[in-house]
Formats: C-alpha cells, sequence, structure tokens
C-alpha cells in the first residue's frame, strides 16, 4: 500500500493533469473558435469581394447603358429639334397654300359671277336677237311677198311695153319689107327688140 504522501503526490499529480488537460481543452475550443471566426471572416470576404467584383460590373454595365442613354436621349433631342423645325416649315408652307387657294378660290368665284353675269347678258341680248330676228324674218318675208309682187308687176309691164314698142317695130319693119324681130331684153333701162335668141342677155320672146 502506499503511503499518505505518496497519495498526496498521486493526487497532486493527478490535479495537475486534470489543469493541463482542461485547459488544452479550452484552447482547443478557443482555436476551433478562432478557426471559424476566420474562415467566416474569409468566406464573408470572399463573398464581399465576389459581390463587390459583380457590383463593379454591375455599376460598369449601369454607367455603358447611362451613356448610350444620354447618347440617345441627346440623339432624340436633336431630332426632335429637326422635326419641330420641319414641322414649323411645312406649317408655313401650309399657311402660304392655303393663302393663296384661298386667293385663288375667291378670284374664280369672282369669274364665277362674271361670267355667269355676263352669260344672263347674252341669254338676254340672244332673246332679244331672236325676236328681232324674227320680226325681220316677218318683215322679210312680207317684203318678199311686195317685192315679189313688184317684181311680177315690172315683169308685166315690161313685157306689155316690150310687145308694144317691138310690135310697132315689126309693122314698120314690114312695111319697109326689112326682118321682123321675135325677142326683146331690157338694157340700161330700154326694151331692145331682136330677131335672135341671146341667153346672156336675157332674152324673152314676145307677140303682137
Amino acid at each position: 500500500m502506499f503511503s499518505f504522501k505518496t497519495k498526496m503526490k498521486i493526487r497532486i499529480a493527478l490535479q495537475k493533469i486534470n489543469m493541463f488537460v482542461k485547459q488544452r481543452y479550452v484552447f482547443a475550443i478557443v482555436l476551433i473558435a478562432l478557426v471559424l471566426a476566420l474562415a467566416g471572416s474569409i468566406t464573408g470576404l470572399s463573398s464581399y469581394v465576389y459581390q463587390y467584383g459583380q457590383s463593379s460590373s454591375g455599376l460598369a454595365d449601369c454607367s455603358t447603358r447611362l451613356n448610350e442613354t444620354q447618347l440617345s436621349y441627346s440623339e432624340c433631342s436633336d431630332r426632335s429639334s429637326s422635326l419641330s423645325t420641319s414641322l414649323q416649315n411645312a406649317q408655313l408652307q401650309l399657311s402660304s397654300c392655303l393663302g393663296q387657294v384661298t386667293v385663288n378660290l375667291t378670284q374664280c368665284l369672282n369669274e364665277k359671277s362674271n361670267l355667269m353675269n355676263n352669260n344672263k347678258e347674252l341669254s338676254d341680248s340672244f332673246a332679244n336677237c331672236k325676236i328681232s330676228f324674227g320680226m325681220t324674218n316677218v318683215t322679210l318675208f312680207s317684203t318678199q311677198i311686195e317685192f315679189d309682187e313688184l317684181k311680177k308687176d315690172y315683169n308685166s309691164l315690161v313685157g306689155s311695153t316690150a310687145n308694144s314698142i317691138c310690135c310697132m317695130k315689126n309693122s314698120a319693119l314690114r312695111n319697109l319689107g326689112m326682118n321682123t324681130t321675135s325677142f326683146y331684153y331690157v338694157a340700161n333701162n330700154t326694151i331692145v327688140c331682136t330677131d335672135q335668141f341671146d341667153e346672156t342677155l336675157n332674152t324673152k320672146p314676145f307677140s303682137c
């Protein structure tokens, strides 16, 4: 059997061992905690670096798109200004055209009114001419009748006068033993007795 001193020494030794073991256990726990903390920090840092890279890439894309959008906006603004200028010019041209059309329409309406007035005057004049022409035709018809009657009377008078003159002349020619006449014509308002037919002189026969 061990002595009391020996037992005490063994107990003290065991206590030291237990203390050492406890200290090692605490150290291990602390070491594991540090490793886990460092691992978490490294993971978080990696995640942060990755997210930062992604954010930087997305930021670059956003910056590029923003520049493109600004360029597009500038082009749209320039185009809008150009279209606005073109629209103003078109509106001015349209206003000028409408003004010219209004002037031309007014002139056309005035000319139409004048033509209608002239047409009415011509229609009235034509109606008066028709009336006058009708009256003239009546007058001419009446005059023609009178002329025909006068001509008939004149020819009858000339024939009667020619018969008298030429018959007297034939009687004298017979007494002289000369050839008698059978036709007469009028020349210079004078009755001429002849024994030959001449169509150009419009000779006519007579009888005694």
